[in-house]
């Protein structure tokens, strides 16, 4: 190999490797500023609620994520900005409940369990 392509060759690999180096760091940094919510919605018998409407607010800014509850009466709310919250559960046939603020912190798994009333 003459002495530019050589050179070409090594520019190009040190750049595609950079890249390459820089695309694999950015799923960490998300994974460590993020927080988990889950739980699950059950009636005052300990029954399982499928599909109950799980809405996660922001206190802060008002943001608003929805989910339902699985066949299991699960709900999980994964990659949620650290900050302060409240949580509504509501299905057909049961009252609201409402869970006042709590704070979500960094890299933190939280569990919330809910019992509606009829």
């Amino acid at each position: 190999m003459t002495s530019s392509k050589c050179s070409t060759w090594s520019f190009n690999t040190l750049v595609l490797l950079t890249c390459l180096l820089i695309l694999s760091a950015a799923p960490a940094f998300a994974q460590l500023s993020s927080a988990t919510l889950n739980g699950v919605v059950r009636d005052s018998t300990g029954a399982v609620i499928a599909r109950a409407n799980v809405v996660l607010t922001n206190v802060d800014t008002s943001i608003e994520r929805v989910t339902a509850s699985n066949d299991t009466g699960s709900y999980v709310f994964a990659d949620i900005t650290p900050g302060r919250y409240t949580l509504r559960v509501t299905a057909p046939s049961f009252s609201t409940k409402e869970v006042s603020a709590f704070v979500l912190a960094v890299n933190q798994t939280a569990t919330i369990d809910v019992a509606l009333a009829v």
